[in-house]
């Protein structure tokens, strides 16, 4: 119960992270140079999606 908890919660966070990432950096230009961060955000959102999905699909596996 409480993996699953924690689970959900990564799920939540990295969606979160992923769409704040994504709608910040929608509108720049293209001339202005980037650093890669957007890039970074958008990965460490994912993980922590895919971890947290994991670990609830663990969770619910063994019952």
């Amino acid at each position: 119960m409480m993996v699953t908890f924690i689970g959900l919660t990564l799920v939540a966070l990295g969606i979160v992270l992923v769409v704040r990432v994504m709608t910040r950096f929608r509108g720049r230009r293209t001339d202005e140079q980037s650093t890669g961060a957007h890039g970074l955000g958008i990965a460490l959102g994912s993980s922590l999606v895919f971890w947290g999905a994991l670990l609830v699909l663990i969770d619910a596996w063994n019952g």
